[in-house]
């Protein structure tokens, strides 16, 4: 039981320990900041929609479709890449 005790206490301490170290770095010259989307097209009612999705009213959509891989690339060439996200609004 003694063991199970230092055992447990050992944990707590080197899990305060990892949680209290500093870990901000500076910024320096070697430091790159890469920054990647990997967002779908999305094209509503035939139309590509370069807004974002939240400005779509949710109560105007009638349907979605996704298209992913081979089939996305094949219709949208590479701008489908990501994905394709066919939205269908009621009329």
């Amino acid at each position: 039981m003694k063991i199970l005790t230092l055992v447990f206490c050992l944990f707590l301490s080197v899990a305060a320990l990892a949680q209290s170290q500093d870990t901000t770095r500076k910024n320096t010259s070697a430091d790159t900041v890469t920054t990647t989307t990997n967002k779908p097209l999305i094209v509503i009612d035939g139309k590509v929609f370069k807004g974002d999705l939240k400005t779509i009213d949710p109560k105007t959509i009638k349907s979605v479709d996704i298209l992913k891989g081979k089939d996305a690339t094949a219709i949208y060439g590479a701008a489908g890449k990501n994905g394709v996200m066919l939205i269908t609004t009621k009329k």
